[in-house]
């Protein structure tokens, strides 16, 4: 009797071991200057050049594996998932062995300074890591934790890839030419798309209890615009029990709210190899072996770039002419949605190229002072009203982001300035040509309008209470006492300075 208790207490020690490691997350939040980057944004197509109502990756993947108990879940997603898919796709067979989740975890949590097994990884990091320095293939690395430079090297990297803006179009445009998509999605302290009784029919149907918990990383491996009223089928890492034989259906409605990131993994293949099954079910080859049958395939002919052409893109050149750090927003309006390009910080006189779509109205938002990567703590956003956000430190708020409309042929700069007034006044044109005049040279030709700044420290100089400013000339040794506006602009071509101090190093800067 003891030995039948003793045998049963295992089995339920065992299974809730199972249980708790099939819960296991292990994605942190990329670090702000990451999530600031520019996020793609693919074109909307309808007609003869929309992409399909549905397209699976499903045969190129591996089988299901169960990452355990440890927080490795963005390598599994990343490397042994996406990158096998990637390189069966590119090498046109389901003989490519999978790849190596453990090689991948053991050396991402170095690059990001955690060396911890129980820390976690970024999502950015593991698909930057695969793309510049390759992963080892499954067979040939053991299955446990430990620290490895993150300098190692191997053959086997990834061609490209693409960080997304999260919209249920652009994973949908992406799985369409044969591109898995890595996701990071929110975990619950409660019931969310982890929990087992949610899958009775494969479909999260987008409920969850508790506070936010974690995230985790996956694949999305396919879409159809006819589940569930549209939904991907996503891969996850928790085993075979989990969900549908390991995967579950993610509606597109939910994507928006649930994912916190998503990067397009690109094979290296022309788009005239691009390819499609038609009713083929599968699960991939083996963990070990290679599958040696291959479906037939034929030409995704719908969303070549000769049917389906990447939208008109412009460079603009923005340009920080304020004498001051500033943070620009950059967002754009299309036709069917508003999308973030992310935030540009600049320094004084400093100059940022950026890629916008010509076919979009352009917004900007511009922040200047504090406004830096060290105490910037969000990014701006799109609200659920399809609005520009900025989330400030105390309550979500909307700002009025300054509309450039379309960009012109004969625009290709966004020249940012900064007016004097009692609250400094920050304006924003396009414009023909590059603004090359630099704050010395403002600053000698002031016009009375424009923020002034000392040329040496970078300091603005302010006028006091009664309007007027007090000055160093260069080649002065005494305080030009108060002096109006209208005196001011009378030292034409004369340097102004804030202190005595500046106005001496600038003459020695000239010696």
């Amino acid at each position: 009797m003891k030995t039948l208790k003793l045998m049963l207490a295992l089995v339920v020690l065992c299974a809730l071991t199972r249980s708790f490691a099939q819960r296991v997350g292990g994605g942190n939040i990329d670090t702000l200057q990451e999530q600031m980057k520019i996020k793609i944004n693919y074109p909307i197509t309808r007609g003869a050049s929309a992409i399909p109502s549905s397209h699976s990756l499903l045969e190129f993947a591996p089988p299901v594996q169960n990452q355990g108990s440890t927080p490795s879940c963005i390598s599994w997603a990343t490397a042994y998932a996406g990158m096998t898919m990637v390189k069966r796709i590119e090498q046109g067979t389901l003989d490519v062995k999978p790849f190596s989740a453990m090689n991948l975890y053991n050396r991402v949590r170095p690059y990001d300074a955690l060396y911890d097994c129980n820390a976690g990884s970024m999502f950015s990091s593991n698909i930057e890591l695969v793309k510049t320095k390759g992963v080892k293939y499954d067979d040939e690395y053991p299955e446990y934790c430990e620290n490895l430079s993150s300098t190692l090297a191997y053959s086997n990297k990834l061609y490209s890839y693409e960080d997304l803006s999260i919209t249920a179009w652009n994973i949908k445009y992406a799985i369409a030419r044969n591109r898995p998509v890595m996701i990071g999605m929110k975990m619950y302290s409660g019931e969310y798309w982890g929990t087992m009784s949610y899958h009775e029919t494969g479909v999260w149907d987008g409920t969850h209890t508790g506070s936010l918990d974690w995230n985790h990383g996956m694949l999305v491996v396919g879409y159809d615009d006819n589940k569930a009223g549209g939904a991907f089928l996503v891969m996850n890492s928790w085993g075979t029990d989990f969900g549908k034989d390991g995967y579950f259906w993610l509606k597109y409605k939910n994507v928006v709210n649930e994912l916190v990131c998503a990067y397009a993994m690109i094979p290296k293949v022309d788009n005239s190899h691009l390819v499609f099954f038609d009713n083929y079910v599968g699960r991939g080859a083996s963990r070990g072996e290679a599958k040696v049958s291959f479906p037939e395939i034929k030409p995704l002919e719908s969303v070549s770039d000769s049917v389906n052409p990447v939208p008109l893109t412009s460079i603009l050149t923005l340009q920080n002419r304020c004498g001051t750090d500033i943070g620009v927003a950059i967002g754009q309006r299309g036709k069917a949605t508003n999308y973030s390009k992310g935030w540009y910080f600049l320094l004084p006189d400093a100059d940022q190229q950026l890629s916008v779509n010509a076919q979009d109205s352009l917004f900007v938002l511009v922040r200047g002072g504090d406004m830096n990567l060290e105490n910037a703590n969000y990014a701006f956003s799109i609200n659920e009203n399809s609005a520009f956000e900025y989330p400030t430190s105390n309550a979500r708020t909307q700002d009025n982001f300054v509309f450039l409309g379309k960009v012109v042929e004969n625009s290709s700069f966004i020249v940012v300035q900064c007016e004097s007034a009692l609250n400094p006044i920050i304006k924003v044109r396009l414009a023909a040509q590059r603004d090359t005049t630099s704050i010395e040279y403002r600053n000698m030709h002031w016009n009375g309008e424009d923020l002034l700044f000392d040329p040496i420290t970078l300091s603005e100089i302010k006028p006091n209470l009664e309007g007027k400013y007090s000055v160093y000339l260069s080649g002065k040794k005494i305080k030009a006492r108060e002096l109006s506006k209208e005196k001011l602009l009378g030292l034409e071509g004369m340097l102004k300075f804030a202190s005595q101090e500046s106005a001496a190093m600038y003459e020695k800067k000239d010696q």
